[in-house]
């Protein structure tokens, strides 16, 4: 389990760094210890934060791994899994710190994760359709498939609907991200828990700063929270509230 703990946290450390300091690392002509400096280390405020961030990570990627490897999978789909995991959580922690950063989506690796699952799940549902991740854990290729169409068509059809006020063109691309990885209902159960989770913070944050209208907060990472606590507590709780889904 430390190995993986570790993995986890060599990888998201610098990978939050890249985010905060994303413009500068686009400057041209810098030297390659300036930006090995930018990328590996912290400094100031943002240390702490980083640090939670990171621990965070390297815990929720252990425990999926110590999870996978108790399942009675063979070896081969045991590390198949545990990369795949790891690659989608890589790219929705960088999302995720990306919107809280500058408050959007970015376009490129939203559009690259959502290319990787949509062939993921093409592969499995032409080739076995439903893997065991660990005990009492299904993911359903079809499911999936189904869940992100519907998933992006609601999200859009609210941003056309409100013309864009509150949420936008990222926050459709990562709707269709949590259908593809949690299929139906998970993707209903994030849906609900994103919006009521970021309703309370709002909420409480707004009454720390004496200020409630015009309040802006990233409901990005609300939803990203949302898919992974989901995708986590649908293989260990029963929380079938909507049985005529099965």
């Amino acid at each position: 389990m430390i190995p993986f703990f570790l993995l986890g946290l060599i990888i998201s450390f610098p990978l939050t760094n890249i985010v905060v300091n994303k413009k500068l690392l686009s400057k041209k002509k810098q030297k390659l210890k300036t930006l090995i400096n930018k990328i590996f280390f912290v400094h100031g405020k943002e240390l702490s934060a980083q640090l939670l961030i990171s621990f965070s990570i390297g815990i929720f990627f252990a425990v999926t791994s110590l999870l996978i490897i108790n399942s009675d999978n063979s070896l081969l789909p045991k590390v198949l899994i545990i990369n795949t995991i790891l690659f989608t959580l890589i790219f929705l922690i960088y999302l995720s710190i990306y919107d809280i950063k500058f408050y959007e989506v970015d376009e490129i690796p939203s559009l690259i994760l959502i290319v990787f699952l949509v062939i993921l799940n093409l592969i499995l549902a032409l080739f076995n359709n439903e893997l065991t991740l660990w005990v009492n854990k299904e993911f359903n290729a079809m499911n999936n498939l189904i869940a992100g169409i519907g998933a992006w068509v609601f999200i859009f059809l609210i941003v056309v609907l409100t013309k864009g006020k509150g949420m936008g063109g990222g926050d459709i691309r990562i709707a269709g991200i949590m259908g593809l990885i949690l299929g139906i209902p998970g993707v209903i159960y994030a849906f609900y828990l994103a919006i009521f989770s970021a309703a309370f913070f709002g909420i409480a944050f707004g009454l720390s700063l004496g200020k409630i209208h015009g309040l802006k907060i990233p409901f990005l990472p609300f939803m990203i929270v949302a898919t992974i606590i989901v995708f986590f507590l649908e293989g260990f709780v029963d929380i079938n509230l909507f049985p005529s889904l099965y």
